[in-house]
């Protein structure tokens, strides 16, 4: 069966996978400029994508990282810099993205979808076995999880990734409660471990919930000692510490920083009430009966339709199915209650938490855990519970159809032979019919950037899982009464849902030529040649989406990421307030009319903008005169003259008590305060007072001499003494030496880094250190340590005893 469900995942990835495709929808982003020239007939509906936009360019920052032989700590690029490690959201240290640095980034990703499809699919069979689940009812649950919107909706985002580990742990957990596996706690650290170091807390904290339920419904059905269940409590517990000292490495670095991000004081400042009353409308339940009744704004990209949307976990009709089955068996008394009470009191939870708009589901919303996540999540853990509940109804009629079988071959047998093959003729001619066009497909009702479906189009998709449904259930009806231990039907069964779920699935990860990868373009190659590495780039409007510059080694300022500082967001919408008047332009950080003079001060003194754009023609005070360098693919490259840049000298110091007076001063720039190298210093006026401005000179200069992600190493002349200005954004964990000796750096220009030199010649380096992160390697190693002993224990238990003899005595 593993071998099965490998061909199968491949199979629906193999659009994506290489060497002629890759699994990334281009046609999302070169529409724009510089792309577009090259590529004038390909179009799109919806610009923007979260895999094109920061999954891939984060992918390809990391291995940069990695292959330069360093560790991918901090991005000296977005935003003047960044603990891009600490967002968890890269999840650097995931197992398949270690795996993924050693592949080409566009190609290997179709080929971890596929690993993510897998491993999904292989967990929740191997689960399913260990309760002793008829191999029908393994099968199918198998490819329902594997396949369902849970994972392959979220395949190119870090939710699928923590999600796949859900079965995995749920088997560890119950080999150890039930067998006593010493194995299955190395497992569950491992486990726990590598869903930390997945990359996204919210789905974390739902994964650990559902466990720890089915955890709790184990020990409540335990009819052992008292003994033996407080030792399988304390080993599950110990085996959790040491998977979370594993995770320690990633998490560590990301509470440090989280609290200084815009999300989290976006969060912070909604109120208990409206987190708590946000949840699905009960319509949508419709998701999960008639597929795709919502549609997603990128709507014909690839396919006709498709439901990409967070209210969506559907898992295939077969699942649907299986819950009556389940219902009819709880009334026949067949089903063990130990085992599916718990499923059924998960999925209840998930449901009331995800749509309830009474008391009841407010109140849950608004407990600790609950209220910080995104509720319409739960979702996916309500479908986890659907496949399972689905799988004890599939066992059920699975192990009647057997019991007739085994009483031997009879007209019976032959009649049930006969009806599964009917079943599935009149199923096959139903879906042909379908694919033919006899049943029109419909075009869904505008609703806002979204679609509504109306009743024909519901008609369409009745029609499509009444034929599927018959097929399904007929190849079922032959595989339990009449091939026993035959491979060619579960593979066509699991073929056609595959289709099913292909159907619904596939279009929403895209594939594109392998050329069409982030191509690059003359403009790419201008803008490499003509702007100095350690100098960033500001970029006007919606051209090269935001973070793309961490595939062409552009140090393009603008960002859109989780932890993204509340200052820098503060800053971007000082920078470039018109950008905040539309929520696409928000999140796809399209600088709308930026305040040009702004710029320099926060390190940018070069600029893209549309090629019939010249700076030179805004009629401000003491505007800087703007040089072109490059004009190329409907873009153009300018250069302000006689501001500063990435770092300078400056004894037009202003200091600030407080981050509101900072932010004021940069409000209040002007071109005068670029040209003048002007600063603020967030101290107090003592630590700055011997600094002398002279008016009409400047204090010296600065050599870049090393500039790498996290390490910078400058050469200063100073005439006198003034402030040293680099911008590189001001985070916990940035150390200075000036001349070997320890120095202390000053949060300047709002976002940046300031040091106070004196007159004469110094060397400055400045290092980023993640105290967190050197905390988070030590508690991990002891993670791992705890866990290899775990191993020598399961090792050992795994050894013939020496076998006594006895000796008779001597009479």
């Amino acid at each position: 069966m593993s071998g099965l469900l490998l061909v199968l995942a491949f199979a629906f990835m193999s659009p994506g996978l290489p060497p002629l495709r890759v699994a990334a929808p281009m046609e999302y982003i070169l529409p724009l400029h510089p792309w577009q020239r090259y590529y004038p007939g390909l179009t799109s509906p919806f610009i923007g994508g979260d895999l094109l936009y920061f999954l891939l360019p984060w992918r390809h920052w990391a291995q940069d990282e990695f292959l330069a032989g360093r560790f991918p700590l901090w991005s000296s690029g977005p935003v003047g810099g960044m603990p891009l490690f600490a967002s968890m959201q890269p999840a650097v240290l995931y197992p398949l993205h270690l795996l993924w640095v050693l592949m080409p980034v566009g190609a290997g990703l179709g080929v971890i979808m596929a690993l993510k499809l897998w491993l999904a699919g292989l967990g929740m069979w191997r689960f399913l076995r260990a309760l002793n689940l008829h191999a029908v009812a393994c099968a199918l649950s198998a490819l329902s999880y594997m396949f369902s919107l849970s994972i392959v909706n979220w395949l190119p985002w870090q939710i699928s990734g923590v999600m796949l580990i859900t079965p995995w742990l749920l088997w560890a957990v119950y080999l150890w409660w039930e067998k006593g596996s010493r194995w299955a706690l190395v497992a569950i650290s491992l486990l726990v471990g590598c869903a930390i170091l997945g990359g996204h807390p919210e789905t974390l904290s739902l994964v650990g919930l559902t466990t720890a339920g089915w955890a709790a419904g184990l020990v409540l059905a335990s009819r052992g000692s008292w003994r033996q269940r407080l030792g399988r409590i304390l080993g599950a517990m110990l085996a959790v510490a040491f998977g979370f000292a594993i995770g320690m490495v990633q998490l560590l670095p990301f509470l440090d920083v989280v609290g200084m991000s815009n999300q989290f004081a976006l969060r912070s400042s909604m109120s208990l009430e409206a987190r708590a009353t946000t949840h699905l409308q009960s319509w949508f339940m419709l998701d999960w009966i008639v597929p795709r009744s919502q549609g997603y704004l990128p709507d014909l990209v690839v396919g006709r339709s498709f439901g990409f949307t967070e209210s969506s976990a559907y898992v295939g009709i077969i699942c649907i199915v299986g819950i009556g089955l389940a219902l009819v068996a709880a009334l026949r008394r067949s089903l063990k209650p130990s085992l599916v009470l718990p499923w059924l009191a998960i999925g209840v939870f998930a449901l009331i938490v995800a749509y309830d708009g009474t008391p009841l589901g407010t109140q849950i919303r608004s407990l600790p855990v609950f209220a910080e996540s995104l509720n319409v999540r739960w979702v996916t853990i309500a479908g986890f519970a659907l496949v399972m509940l689905g799988a004890f109804g599939w066992d059920w009629l699975a192990r009647t159809l057997s019991s007739h079988r085994d009483s031997g071959p009879g007209p019976s047998s032959k009649l049930a032979v006969l009806q599964a093959w009917l079943l599935i003729g009149l199923g096959c001619v139903v879906m042909v019919a379908h694919a033919l066009g006899i049943f029109p497909y419909p075009v869904m009702e505008p609703l806002g950037g979204w679609f509504q479906a109306n009743d024909s189009y519901r008609w369409y998709w009745v029609v499509w899982a009444a034929g599927l449904l018959l097929a399904a259930v007929g190849l079922v009806f032959l595989w339990a009464t009449w091939w026993r231990g035959n491979r060619v039907v579960p593979a066509l069964l699991g073929l056609l849902l595959l289709v099913d779920l292909w159907s619904v699935g596939m279009p929403i990860n895209g594939t594109s030529p392998t050329d069409e990868y982030y191509p690059v373009t003359e403009f790419h190659r201008q803008v490499k040649a003509a702007v100095p590495e350690t100098e960033r780039i500001l970029i006007e409007g919606d051209v090269m989406p935001a973070n793309t510059g961490l595939v062409y080694n552009i140090r393009d300022w603008r960002t859109s990421d989780p932890v993204m500082t509340r200052r820098a967001y503060r800053a971007t919408r000082v920078l470039a307030p018109k950008t905040f008047e539309t929520i696409t332009d928000e999140y796809n950080v399209y600088l709308r009319e930026p305040r040009y003079e702004l710029a320099p001060l926060l390190g940018m003194r070069y600029f893209i903008t549309p090629w019939d754009q010249n700076p030179n023609t805004y009629d401000l005070p003491n505007r800087a005169d703007f040089t072109r360098l490059a004009r190329k693919d409907g873009l153009a490259l300018w250069r302000a003259e006689g501001v500063p840049g990435f770092t300078y000298l400056s004894d037009n110091v202003q200091a600030a008590p407080d981050e509101e007076q900072a932010l004021n001063w940069l409000k209040g720039a002007t071109w005068d305060t670029a040209r003048s190298y002007s600063a603020v210093a967030e101290t107090g006026t003592g630590k700055l007072a011997g600094i002398q401005h002279v008016a009409g000179t400047s204090p010296g200069n600065v050599e870049v001499l090393e500039y790498t992600s996290g390490h910078i190493r400058l050469k200063v002349n100073a005439d006198r003494q003034a402030l040293l200005v680099v911008s590189e954004s001001w985070y916990p964990g940035w150390r200075a030496t000036l001349d070997g000796q320890a120095s202390e750096i000053f949060r300047t220009n709002y976002l940046s880094q300031g040091v106070v030199v004196s007159q004469g010649s110094h060397v400055v380096e400045m290092n980023y250190q993640s105290d967190a992160l050197n905390l988070g390697a030590v508690l991990s190693l002891l993670g791992l340590v705890g866990t290899a002993g775990l191993v020598a224990w399961a090792w050992r238990s795994r050894q013939p005893q020496p076998r006594k003899i006895a000796i008779a005595p001597n009479s």
